[in-house]
């Protein structure tokens, strides 16, 4: 029986595990911290529960990789709860797209009627995309997301309307492949649902079925080193200075990290360690984690008032006189609304660059000064001047708040500059920044949303990837 251990227990280190547990493999998941599940893990401030990272997931319905790996490891059965529409602000205007094909083409060309046949186009390319066999999907890969969009799409306020829930994702004229794009919005667009308490149901059966299937966890391991017998991986070291043997080693961590752990004179080809550690990752996120006093909040937009209790739809906004694409600011642009619906409770998630944390790098959380926290201040307090340009009242039912930066990101998850998204992608240089999961280094692979795209859909789908080139490669004998 062939002996992986698998580094890092957030999703893609989980979900991969889970899938060559059950193919006969021996996996021990090595997790740093003291828990697994990385961003699918809930926290609990005031008797509140938020999540980490997952809050909603997109792209399931039946024709999607994700709806297949979702029956696979009985994730289906699951209490997913329908997300019905986005709520997304834009050019001073309320645009509620709704989830499936014919309730978005209806509201839309409503709106947009002279742009009828460029949606329909839209609609079928994206949809093409998001069902292509992973392995035809290269020339999406090398093709601008952003030359397409002004291609397809003439009118330019619908064409912001169209990358309006991509708030993490970077719009970036100059890099974005159109499969990223393609993929993310048609998830949204799709199907859209969520789990009543968050990540952590998802972790909870991964966890499960990981176990079940023979696989052992072990926390408190902190990988130091990746070890190499003859040309190839042999084990790992730990903080604590325990070896553990294996055959296969998959890294579910960021890949300029995993280069880290190689040996000076590991065989790793010096031109793929030198191209890993260079590639540029993903902005990180400044969230506000809010208690609000009442249950109710209302909107200008509707002049009505909107219980808590039936806020299941995710919101976006984004300032009047701000461009979606290539979005340059300090200052809080763009954020979204995540409502909880089982408690008075909301965190407003917006972009942040690892420039307006980094002079703080070197300090350890709690202890990063006056000025840091007025920093979180400053930034918590333009987020809440954005989202009462569509609900006036907000800071009034905020009873409470903790804020987080990606100085968080980097110290509890060692994301490179607090990236929330890992590696990003140029289709000018798709060869470079596009990863493989085989790497040069024998029985050495990786995993996780660095390599083909992020988020609940993209981690899953690259970790069936990884499975199968690993089955291709590495018979198990049970």
């Amino acid at each position: 029986m062939k002996q992986v251990i698998v580094i890092g227990s957030g999703l893609g280190g989980l979900a991969t595990g889970c899938l060559l547990a059950k193919e006969g493999y021996a996996v021990t998941l090595l997790e740093q911290s003291t828990r697994v599940g990385g961003c699918l893990q809930s926290f609990y401030r005031d008797g509140l529960r938020f999540d980490t990272g997952f809050h909603f997931v997109g792209g399931v319905d039946a024709n999607t990789h994700l709806y297949d790996f979702l029956h696979t490891l009985d994730l289906w059965s699951l209490p997913w709860v329908d997300v019905k529409a986005q709520d997304i602000y834009v050019g001073g205007e309320l645009f509620r797209i709704p989830c499936g094909k014919e309730a978005w083409m209806q509201t839309l060309t409503q709106r947009f009627s002279e742009q009828t046949i460029n949606l329909q186009i839209y609609w079928q390319t994206l949809e093409h995309i998001a069902q292509c066999p992973l392995q035809e999907t290269l020339p999406y890969w090398e093709q601008s997301a952003w030359t397409w969009l002004n291609d397809t799409i003439s009118d330019p306020l619908l064409r912001d309307v169209l990358s309006g829930a991509s708030l993490l994702m970077d719009l970036n004229k100059e890099r974005l492949p159109l499969f990223e794009y393609a993929e993310i919005m048609y998830s949204f667009f799709s199907s859209t649902k969520r789990l009543p308490h968050g990540g952590q149901d998802l972790l909870d059966r991964l966890l499960a079925h990981f176990t079940q299937a023979g696989g052992r966890v072990k926390c408190d391991a902190e990988v130091t080193r990746i070890l190499e017998t003859d040309g190839a991986v042999s084990g790992v070291q730990l903080a604590d200075g325990e070896r553990i043997c294996a055959d296969l080693i998959v890294s579910a961590i960021n890949p300029a990290n995993t280069m880290v752990l190689l040996c000076e004179d590991s065989k790793m080809r010096g031109v793929y360690r030198r191209r890993v550690s260079a590639l540029t990752n993903e902005e990180g996120c400044f969230i506000v984690n809010a208690k609000l006093c009442n249950t109710t909040l209302s909107s200008p937009s509707t002049t009505a008032i909107l219980p808590l209790s039936t806020r299941k739809e995710p919101v976006f906004i984004h300032k009047q006189e701000a461009p979606l694409w290539d979005a340059d600011a300090e200052d809080v642009q763009h954020l979204m609304l995540y409502f909880y619906e089982d408690q008075p409770a909301v965190d407003v998630l917006c972009p942040m660059k690892w420039s307006s944390v980094e002079k703080w790098q070197d300090t350890t959380c709690g202890n990063r000064g006056a000025d840091y926290e007025a920093f979180k201040e400053k930034v918590a307090q333009q987020c809440f001047a954005l989202v009462e340009t569509v609900l006036p009242d907000f800071r009034q039912q905020v009873e409470k708040y903790w804020c987080s930066t990606p100085l968080t990101w980097h110290n509890y998850l060692k994301a490179p500059n607090g990236s929330a998204y890992g590696v990003s992608k140029d289709y000018n240089n798709i060869a470079t920044t596009l990863l493989m999961p085989q790497t040069p280094l024998s029985g050495l692979y990786l995993t996780g949303q660095s390599l083909v795209l992020h988020g609940i859909m993209g981690t899953m789908a690259t970790a069936i990837h990884t499975v199968e080139t690993i089955k291709s490669r590495h018979i198990c004998t049970h």
